[in-house]
């Protein structure tokens, strides 16, 4: 049995085609169709033209935009695994981790590099190329084979990558509609946080039920601009740590903001104080979800370890 996570955006694409799948600000980016079609070809491309096997890693050191998905599903589809790195880290720190996980190539985004690596620039007509040839029929994969390289400092010394399997995404995708909120089709998920962590993993379920995906113009969180995109979109969600919520919090108190759009802010990534999560409780109504993650941990039972060695 075909474990790809990719079946999920292909199944999305067959129920809600013509639903617009990412905005760009308030712009529609691409449907379900057109983002299953753009990840197959990517796929074609990656495999084709780059020569990559299956396996193979891709880091994505880029910031948040439309590109990132179709480059996630992509990579899927293909039967590759990514590597999402923070393109705000260090150069050093970016280039230990493309080197521990043999990086076969790096997709960057504005000036981010990746020394001694083959670099493509979402920007570039090499890019463009990528998705010119027919798309390919999904790559079979089994349901423990890693999907995305999940870098964490959660232990001592250098950042490991965490092993997160098809497997574990899909059972990830489940966990969040029983245990944060149901997804209904038609929701929306903020990318205000970076897309190489909590926000980039809850494309998934997202994707999975037909909500759209926005990313802010900005690539990332500005207040002024999150109220917009929150009022725009329909039933909005977003990934925030501790301090992107008290910002929101000051932000909303200071201005007299109307939220009554958002349908939840799942918060993590630190710790949130007491004091701090009561005030958010107050200001914006019981819509706060705080999580707990872990990136070292796996859902797969026989399958123990969870860290790249």
């Amino acid at each position: 049995m075909n474990h790809n996570l990719a079946y999920m955006l292909i199944n999305t694409a067959r129920a809600y085609r013509d639903q617009v799948a990412i905005f760009h600000g308030t712009d529609a980016f691409c449907t379900f169709f057109e983002l299953a079609l753009r990840s197959a070809r990517c796929a074609r491309g990656l495999r084709a033209q780059l020569g990559l096997n299956a396996g193979d890693r891709v880091a994505l050191v880029m910031k948040n935009s439309p590109q990132y998905i179709e480059l996630l599903y992509g990579i899927w589809h293909a039967g590759l695994c990514a590597v999402p790195i923070n393109a705000k880290l260090h150069p050093c720190e970016i280039d230990h981790i493309v080197h521990d996980c043999h990086a076969q190539v790096c997709f960057v985004s504005g000036t981010e590099d990746a020394p001694d690596t083959k670099t493509i620039a979402i920007e570039s007509t090499e890019y463009r190329t990528l998705f010119e040839a027919p798309g390919m029929p999904v790559a079979d994969v089994d349901g423990d084979a890693i999907a995305w390289l999940f870098y964490t400092s959660g232990t001592t010394g250098k950042p490991k990558g965490a092993m997160l399997s098809h497997h574990n995404l899909a059972a990830m995708s489940r966990a969040y509609s029983s245990a944060v909120t149901p997804i209904s089709p038609g929701d929306s998920l903020i990318h205000a946080a970076p897309m190489s962590h909590g926000s980039g993993l809850y494309i998934v379920p997202h994707v999975a039920k037909g909500a759209s995906q926005v990313i802010p113009l900005s690539g990332g969180f500005d207040i002024a601009e999150l109220e917009s995109l929150i009022a725009t979109h329909r039933r909005p969600s977003f990934f925030a740590a501790p301090t992107m919520l008290n910002r929101l919090v000051e932000h909303v108190r200071q201005t007299q903001a109307d939220l009554a759009n958002l349908k939840v802010i799942v918060c993590g990534g630190a710790p949130l104080y007491l004091e701090d999560e009561v005030a958010a409780l107050d200001c914006l109504g019981p819509k706060i979800g705080q999580i707990y993650g872990q990136g070292e941990s796996l859902n797969r039972p026989g399958n123990p370890g969870g860290r790249l060695a």
